[in-house]
């Protein structure tokens, strides 16, 4: 981030794999350094440490002061003995931010792959999340600038005709209460733009391919014999959920990167969203080019464009 000297700083958070593993598990441990590793190569020297578990994904700024979060994710699954006064007072300190907006739930298919399985693509067929970053915000709410939030909606008619589209309705739908509710800190509501949730795209994995093997082999480091509520570990070829989203879009300095996931014999219908996608996205971003590319194969093994980058910014002198 940017001091107010102009000078970069880098923001050292502690990290467990995305609420997966302990803190301490190799893993964890061998990817927490990457951040100050980043710094080095960047020549950044100065840091603001935090004892506190995050990552980017599920932190949205608006540049004058406000900060929206997840507090499912920051409260009870990162920092568990942790109040939420008491992570909000570490994230003001260490972001200097004024105001923290906390939306309550992330969307259902970000969920941790391991809590159980999810509506299929039909009434007798269980499916389970492929991967995920186990509830980050930027697969449904974005901050466009200091006024503008996009949020990710879905309809009564989708919700009616699929149970997971109703669950994240239910979701999208309280993150919206809290939204029209919250005032900027200059006092003014904030404009709340929507963007279509992408329909749900079932993949079939066969045992032995390299998604089935990550998604067992986190079963066994973790010693499941059963998923988190209660159900059957799945054996044999598994039918596959990816979280979707166009609202984890990249933000560059003339160009915005969307994700889209139409292809040939797939539905119109999935077409349709990617072309609405696209036109928010154009309204949102008029003075920048916006670009969508086909994401399943990063949201397969979990995240998005987003997800899989790290912001930089410029500083003002060095």
């Amino acid at each position: 981030m940017i001091d107010d000297t102009g000078c970069r700083k880098l923001v050292d958070f502690d990290f467990d794999m995305y609420g997966l593993m302990d803190k301490y598990a190799r893993p964890a441990r061998l990817l927490e350094a990457f951040d100050r590793e980043h710094a080095r190569l960047l020549g950044i020297e100065e840091t603001v440490f935090t004892r506190l578990i995050g990552e980017g994904g599920n932190r949205e700024f608006n540049g004058q002061g406000v900060m929206m979060s997840i507090e499912n994710t920051e409260v009870c699954k990162r920092n568990r003995g942790m109040t939420r006064d008491e992570v909000e007072a570490e994230f003001k300190r260490i972001f200097n931010v004024k105001q923290v907006i906390w939306l309550p739930l992330p969307t259902f298919d970000d969920e941790h792959i391991m809590t159980g399985p999810v509506p299929g693509p039909d009434d007798s067929t269980l499916a389970y999340r492929s991967a995920s970053a186990n509830g980050h915000i930027d697969e449904m709410c974005r901050f466009v600038d200091e006024r503008t939030i996009v949020l990710a909606e879905i309809t009564e008619e989708e919700a009616a005709q699929h149970k997971l589209a109703a669950i994240n309705k239910s979701r999208l739908d309280q993150a919206y209460d809290v939204l029209r509710n919250c005032l900027d800190t200059n006092g003014e509501p904030f404009r709340i733009i929507r963007i279509p949730m992408p329909d749900p795209i079932y993949v079939k994995v066969k045992q032995g391919e390299p998604l089935h093997q990550s998604w067992h082999g986190l079963k066994d480091y973790l010693g499941l014999t059963n998923l988190y509520d209660g159900t059957p570990i799945p054996s044999g070829d598994m039918t596959m959920l990816p979280a979707l989203s166009y609202c984890n879009f990249l933000i560059l300095n003339g160009i915005v990167i969307g994700q889209k996931y139409w292809e040939e014999g797939l539905p119109e219908r999935i077409k349709k969203k990617d072309e609405e996608a696209e036109r928010v996205l154009n309204e949102l971003f008029p003075d920048k080019q916006v670009v969508l590319l086909d994401t399943m194969a990063l949201n397969l093994f979990g995240g998005g464009v987003h997800c899989h980058t790290r912001n930089v910014p410029a500083a003002l002198h060095e």
